[in-house]
């Protein structure tokens, strides 16, 4: 059905979709809900859905600062299933992320945009969450993948030396599964 809608239909739509995902009394089920939705779309609509995209940046970097236990102890989803959600939640922002920066062919990837999203993504790297075998799982799929296209999408070339310093701070880890011939 997206594909079949033009921009000026498509636009209002997703973004009340995103705004009902984000309203601050609802589930948190429904940013899970709507994440996936914009996995699967950034895949069909491809370098299209970066005009769309622009506002999931600071919603995105938030949501991966909240989900990281490095970084917090509270759990994102009030639910006993909340390691699982938390990891699908992961693995949908992940790929979408990966999505946009792959099909990027009008620079995204600006300043502002590459330091809002530096920091959460790189601190993904120290994000135990479900576990060592989750964690492998998500680096080797997701998050590996999606730093990496991250770099080359990045516009400036300046912005490589902070995200190569950052991820190399993250080697420092105590546990070899972030540094070690595992995680890398």
């Amino acid at each position: 059905m997206i594909m079949k809608l033009s921009e000026m239909s498509f636009r209002p739509l997703f973004f009340k979709l995103f705004d009902w995902a984000k309203t601050e009394d609802a589930s948190k089920d429904r940013l899970l809900t709507f994440c996936r939705l914009a996995d699967c779309i950034a895949d069909k609509l491809k370098g299209l859905f970066t005009l769309f995209a622009g506002h999931l940046v600071k919603p995105f970097a938030d949501t991966l600062n909240q989900i990281n236990t490095s970084k917090t102890d509270e759990a994102f989803f009030d639910s006993e299933e909340n390691t699982a959600k938390s990891c699908l939640l992961l693995q949908f922002i992940l790929g979408c992320l990966y999505k946009i920066f792959l099909f990027d062919s009008h620079h995204f990837v600006s300043k502002e945009r590459a330091e809002t999203l530096m920091m959460p993504l790189v601190d993904q790297l120290e994000n135990m969450i479900g576990g060592e075998e989750k964690f492998q799982e998500r680096a080797t799929m997701y998050l590996i993948p999606c730093i990496a296209q991250f770099a080359v999408a990045m516009a400036d070339d300046s912005l490589w030396k902070p995200l190569n310093y950052q991820i190399l701070l993250k080697m420092r880890h105590a546990s070899s599964k972030v540094w070690g011939r595992d995680g890398f």
